[in-house]
């Protein structure tokens, strides 16, 4: 009778863009932390913010100065209580990212600092059991067979840090004020 098909992949398009999501979204000041900076030099925003961290203890991730990305990360012990309340030293780290876009004006300098959680084991056992049966499909030289430990970690998110954003933000403009460059 009708053939509904080319009408089906019409429809289908659109809706594909939409549940189709950016890798790389702009920053927003609804996720990160927010001050512009009246210098023109770029690299000179970025070289500020480098050194600032690395003063600070935090280790280099990644470096993008075309796309004007900062990814900074340290890692520490500390006493915390689980869900269960269980108290433990649980790994967590401080992952800052920075983000420097041209505006007309000079630059704005978007900083979001994430605390995450080493929960690997917590998603090995969830892995392990979610196979719907009693019987192990997997032994532990299986599970692990051909990745490294780095491939296997898994950090979970636990909340932003936004006295600490405000704190990087708050030094990085100073450094550009103190350089020659009008921070605000």
């Amino acid at each position: 009778m009708y053939n509904n098909k080319p009408y089906l992949a019409i429809a289908c398009v659109p809706l594909a863009f939409v549940l189709t999501g950016c890798a790389a979204s702009n920053p927003t000041v609804l996720d990160f932390g927010l001050r512009r900076v009246s210098t023109t030099d770029r690299s000179k925003v970025l070289d500020g913010a480098e050194a600032i961290l690395t003063d600070m203890g935090y280790a280099l991730v990644q470096r993008d100065t075309d796309a004007g990305v900062l990814v900074y990360s340290d890692e520490q012990t500390s006493r915390a209580t689980d869900t269960y309340r269980f108290t433990s030293n649980m790994k967590q780290r401080r992952v800052v990212e920075l983000r420097v876009q041209s505006v007309p004006e000079g630059h704005k300098v978007f900083a979001r600092v994430s605390i995450q959680r080493l929960a690997t084991q917590a998603y090995s056992a969830v892995a392990f059991g979610s196979a719907g049966d009693d019987r192990p499909g997997q032994t532990a030289i299986d599970r692990d067979a051909a990745t490294t430990t780095k491939q296997n970690t898994v950090w979970q998110t636990a909340r932003r840090d936004k006295p600490t954003e405000q704190r990087i933000l708050t030094a990085i403009t100073r450094r550009i004020a103190d350089a020659g460059g009008d921070g605000s």
